[in-house]
């Protein structure tokens, strides 16, 4: 029995005592995240009088999807064969468990469902009411799922659910249960409810901020987003360990969402999808349609998660590398078995000379410095084909993209930083003009035969195609 707490110290002896009333052999385990108010100490000083009650320290608050997400982990490390998860507040009664358990052999899940009974929210005011209901709207609208997904009240079946399915989980707060629920479901997981009754909180207050609810909705947005363009991103594929570098650590980070999370990461993030799908990716396939016959085998350097390949891979022999570990985690994930990454740094390809017919690079030349720049292009040229192309989307200095930024972080101080701002990327290689990139490609003995750079996509990129001679 999982419980993630955070200043929850007044609600542990109470719960303790419902647990009583639960039948079966099962250890209690409370996953604190350092709470302020002492709710740690509490589960030792009682630990005494319950010798099936654990506690697993964290940290700091670390977001209620991360506490889920290290109780699962606990539970298969520790060869359980059930969890079941709960909120401390006293609002889920552990005593309903024996109806969950009733049901886990004929489901890989049991959730517990506040809209099965027409009266489930007894003494709950309208506002809570509303969320409650308007998240299930939603859940059931965009993801098709008519479970209660939003709900912490579950018992997970670990001997049939693989634990690569729960690596597939990138939120770390709220959106935790919803988005897991979701991939279970979508791998084939059995979903079975118990209808429950869910009084409103008598101690302590709500975790649940405004900022929260945002993440939560823009998560949701962007978990549709992208299930619409690739659903294989949230299959498991179980696919092997990938070795991080140091070098890529950085990347890592970003590409596998970071520990935390707030409102203002998740709307850009929304907005670079629907940028890429609406802008971005039917301009890439123009471009590549144009310049690189059938079957051709071509190099996507700087392949981040490879969204942007799911017409290409079609066309187009491709492989792909990146120096983040995690990426081509995702471009496994998302484009096998049609083509296959490899970590390597733009700096030194992991390939042979005169490998491909052509390569291209997809906002990434911006990051690096001009020398940096130089020895990319050599790298290019060398596992390029004499006749290769060579094709860039390289971001100037001023664009859209970039005044947006500057415009977020001005409405965010005037809102008196409530809101923060992602922080500003150094792009020490944007581009000040069409000259400077062809300069650097006639350097690097690369022949300029096209430029473009316009309404497409909104005049965030140069595009620029050159011939190895």
């Amino acid at each position: 029995m999982a419980i993630p707490t955070y200043n929850e110290k007044d609600n542990i002896v109470p719960l303790l005592e419902l647990f009583k009333g639960v039948p079966g052999d099962f250890h209690i385990a409370y996953f604190d995240d350092n709470s302020p108010d002492g709710t740690a100490e509490e589960v030792e000083r009682v630990q005494k009088d319950w010798p099936n009650l654990l506690l697993v320290r964290r940290p700091g608050k670390l977001g209620l999807g991360t506490a889920h997400r290290d109780a699962i982990r606990y539970a298969y490390a520790n060869g359980y064969s059930y969890i079941a998860t709960l909120d401390a507040d006293l609002t889920h009664d552990p005593r309903l468990l024996p109806q969950f358990f009733d049901l886990i052999e004929r489901a890989e899940v049991v959730v517990g469902s506040r809209h099965l009974l027409p009266d489930s929210l007894p003494g709950w005011n309208l506002y809570r009411r509303a969320m409650t209901y308007l998240g299930h709207f939603l859940t059931r609208f965009f993801l098709k799922m008519p479970y209660d997904a939003t709900g912490a009240l579950r018992i997970y079946n670990l001997k049939r659910i693989p634990q690569g399915n729960f690596a597939l989980v990138r939120s770390p707060g709220y959106s935790f249960l919803y988005e897991s629920l979701f991939i279970l479901w979508n791998n084939g997981c059995r979903v079975a409810e118990v209808p429950i009754e869910l009084p409103a909180r008598h101690y302590g207050s709500s975790k649940m901020t405004l900022e929260q609810i945002l993440v939560s909705a823009f998560r949701l947005v962007l978990l549709y987003s992208n299930v619409r363009q690739s659903p294989d991103l949230y299959l498991n594929k179980d696919l092997p360990e990938r070795v991080a570098r140091t070098d890529g650590s950085s990347w890592d980070r970003y590409w596998s969402g970071g520990p935390r999370e707030g409102a203002s990461d998740l709307i850009f993030e929304t907005c670079t999808v629907w940028f890429r799908t609406f802008f971005t990716k039917p301009y890439l396939e123009r471009i590549m349609y144009r310049f690189f016959g059938p079957r051709l085998r071509v190099l996507h350097a700087g392949c981040g998660s490879g969204l942007v390949d799911l017409r290409l891979r079609h066309r187009l022999q491709l492989s792909a590398c990146d120096i983040s570990a995690e990426a081509v985690r995702l471009y496994d994930q998302v484009n096998l078995p049609y083509c296959v990454a490899r970590q390597g740094d733009l700096l030194s390809l992991p390939y042979g000379d005169e490998e491909f017919d052509g390569i291209y690079n997809l906002g990434v030349m911006e990051y690096f410095r001009p020398d940096e720049i130089a020895g990319i292009l050599q790298e290019f040229k060398r596992v390029l084909r004499p006749g290769g192309r060579l094709v860039l989307f390289w971001s100037p200095r001023s664009s859209p993209a970039s005044w947006a930024r500057k415009a977020f972080h001005w409405f965010s101080s005037l809102a008196n930083r409530k809101l923060q701002a992602p922080p500003e990327q150094a792009t020490p290689g944007a581009l000040a003009s069409r000259q400077q990139a062809e300069d650097y490609l006639r350097a690097a003995g690369l022949r300029p035969i096209y430029h473009e750079f316009g309404i497409r996509d909104l005049f965030s990129h140069h595009v620029l195609v050159a011939e190895k001679a």
